[in-house]
């Protein structure tokens, strides 16, 4: 009797292994070209796409994966295909490179044609000379000459000298002519907008001097005062060469007898 029951378990025993291998077997598994594994039971194969359903619910909604997503299947009986991207495939991923490295390439080019300009606005010669021409206060004109020294990319030393024509004024028999001439050193701050213009901000002393005449009966007396002041002001440079910039300055200066402006508007030539 024990020999029979023993024959029994060994009989249970074998189909139990049995029926787990193949239930280990009974199933499909795919394997993305991530190294990703999905136990499915394969519907169908077919020339882009591949169909299945979840091994775990094959009674549920079937599921669509690009072939060229799939390294391989394994079926249950143990067989495999292997799938190889196609032409078409590896054409779309040679377009899809090409495009990130020209677009890239574009970007970078884009930046480094933003760094010429900038460069190439703060970047002029270190001398530069030129004239302008002045209107101020009150009514006067004047002419003058500046010079320029670039001290660094975005600053550089401003000189310049203004005489002003000399303005008339005549009242029972007794004339007044007036006169005046302006020496700055002003620092300019660059600040450029595209490769040929620039804006800029300035500051620095200015020593002014203003001479009166006074005509009357045959006589005349003249008189010179000077004063020291400060300017602060702003300006905007024009290329239109690498070596000929226009310019038109606003200057406001502080003085001890008042304050005064000018507007100025001139050529410079970069050495």
């Amino acid at each position: 009797m024990t020999k029979i029951i023993n024959k029994l378990n060994f009989i249970v025993f074998c189909i139990t292994i049995s029926f787990s291998t193949g239930l280990l077997h009974a199933q499909d598994v795919i394997i993305r070209n991530n190294g990703e594994e999905i136990q499915t039971k394969i519907e169908e194969v077919g020339v882009t796409e591949i169909r299945y359903k979840r091994f775990t619910n094959q009674t549920g909604p079937t599921f669509t994966i690009l072939k060229s997503d799939v390294f391989m299947i394994i079926y249950e009986n143990g067989t495999r295909d292997v799938f190889e991207r196609s032409a078409a495939t590896q054409s779309v991923t040679s377009q899809q490179q090409s495009a990130i490295q020209q677009s890239t390439t574009i970007q970078q080019g884009a930046t480094q044609q933003r760094t010429t300009q900038q460069t190439s606005a703060t970047q002029m010669s270190n001398v530069a000379l030129g004239g302008h021409f002045s209107a101020g206060r009150a009514e006067t004109f004047g002419i003058g000459a500046k010079f320029r020294y670039k001290l660094a990319n975005s600053m550089r030393l401003e000189g310049s000298f203004t005489h002003f024509f000399p303005k008339e004024f005549s009242l029972f028999g007794i004339s007044t002519s007036t006169s005046m001439w302006d020496l700055s050193i002003n620092g300019n701050y660059l600040m450029p907008i595209n490769d040929k213009n620039a804006l800029y901000l300035l500051a620095g002393p200015s020593i002014i001097s203003v001479t009166t005449k006074v005509s009357y009966l045959g006589n005349s007396e003249r008189e010179t005062a000077n004063s020291v002041g400060f300017n602060i002001g702003s300006g905007f440079d024009l290329k239109i060469t690498d070596n000929i910039v226009l310019n038109s300055e606003f200057k406001y200066t502080f003085i001890t007898v008042g304050s005064r402006w000018n507007i100025s508007i001139g050529i410079m030539f970069n050495f």
